[in-house]
């Protein structure tokens, strides 16, 4: 009996030992490592939530999930259960209401927990029969899936909700930042209550999420749109229609926000959708040219970022910024690449065109030093003193 007890002991310190803190994994190449570790990781995870209650438990298996992983409530009530193979999801998974009552249940195979549907779940990879649930335990719908792709769908019960709890639905999944379920609320009052006072309310908020929370200009243009065009005498359809018309400037505000914020890639989706769309509009010249500041100051990618100043000077002669485009082309060659012969033919180019212009003086200084250090230029000398 002691022996056995013993073996049960050692069993249990060597899976405590064995589980890690997801936190502490490394992502290389979509695989997950342990500090210091060449193999990836194998081995149990498990998560907490700040109050301490468990948040997941799960099994990595070479860097990827793989077999059962249960996660919880901030309660301590299961959200879902479900089995990995390989990192994709196969198998029985089950989702839960936090009041504990059953979401969702049915199986995958091979799925990447994407495509989700109105309640927030991954459609990816289903197979076979799906069952929905209401919050309150009535079963909703029965659907029927092939290698992820819906074969037919039976409606146990319908539920239907107002305009208004449609549109305080809305509220809540964005408040709780779940954009896509915020997105389905609003698109299902549009369709059932297309008459109803709250569906110009909707249709205007569709363009807001788009715009401000998923950074989509193009599915945020076609919102507004379709609030001009639905709701054309609507206090949302007016309000749309100044918003279409100031639409270049919101371009370029919003481009410029982003970057403040660190969010490169988008502020450069931004600028690009800005010159692609708006080519001949008078703010357009100031969008290429910060597409050349973002290269060179953000992604130090000194090539593109000649490439995008060059394009101000080809497209937008004449503009406020061309002159100040060819002069960073210049500086680049000179001070970053070191590249005074083509350094020497930008500036030339630019006292040429810009004989009188603000920067002139500071072009002619970098002629007369080019090529120099700091040592040799006597107006400079005292900075390295």
């Amino acid at each position: 009996m002691i022996r056995y007890i013993s073996l049960l002991l050692f069993i249990g310190l060597a899976w405590g030992q064995s589980k890690m803190d997801i936190d502490n994994l490394i992502d290389i190449g979509g695989r997950l490592y342990a500090p210091n570790k060449e193999k990836p990781f194998s081995g149990s995870v498990f998560d907490l939530y700040d109050n301490g209650q468990k948040k997941l438990n799960g099994i990595y298996r070479n860097g990827v999930k793989n077999g059962r992983w249960t996660w919880w409530n901030e309660d301590g009530g299961t959200d879902s259960t479900g089995s990995y193979k390989s990192g994709l999801m196969n198998g029985l998974w089950q989702y839960y209401y936090i009041n504990g009552n059953p979401k969702a249940k049915g199986l995958f195979r091979n799925g990447i927990g994407t495509d989700r549907d109105q309640i927030g779940l991954p459609q990816h990879g289903r197979h076979g029969k799906w069952t929905i649930w209401y919050e309150d335990g009535l079963k909703h719908i029965e659907i029927t899936y092939k290698n992820g792709n819906e074969l037919n769908r039976k409606i146990i019960f319908e539920r239907m909700l107002t305009a208004v709890q449609l549109l305080e639905l809305s509220n809540e999944n964005l408040k709780n930042y779940k954009t896509d379920l915020a997105v389905s609320d609003l698109i299902t009052l549009i369709e059932k209550y297309p008459q109803d006072s709250l569906a110009s309310q909707a249709q205007y908020k569709l363009a807001s999420i788009h715009l401000n929370w998923e950074n989509d200009l193009s599915a945020g243009y076609y919102a507004l749109q379709n609030t001009v065009t639905k709701y054309e005498n609507s206090i949302q359809g007016e309000q749309a229609q100044i918003e279409i018309n100031e639409f270049p400037e919101y371009i370029i505000n919003k481009a410029e926000s982003l970057r403040k914020r660190k969010m490169i890639k988008e502020a450069v989706d931004h600028l690009m959708y800005m010159t692609e769309k708006y080519s001949q509009h008078e703010l357009t010249p100031k969008g290429q040219y910060m597409l050349g500041d973002i290269y060179m100051n953000d992604f130090r990618d000194f090539t593109t970022a000649i490439q995008e100043y060059r394009k101000v000077v080809e497209k937008y002669g004449g503009s406020p910024q061309e002159p100040h485009a060819f002069f960073m082309i210049g500086y680049i060659y000179a001070n970053v690449m070191n590249d005074a012969e083509s350094a020497l033919i930008e500036y030339y180019e630019f006292l040429k065109r810009f004989p009188k212009h603000e920067l002139a003086p500071s072009v002619k200084f970098e002629i007369e030093f080019l090529g120099k250090s700091i040592h040799e230029i006597p107006e400079l000398k005292h900075i390295t003193n």
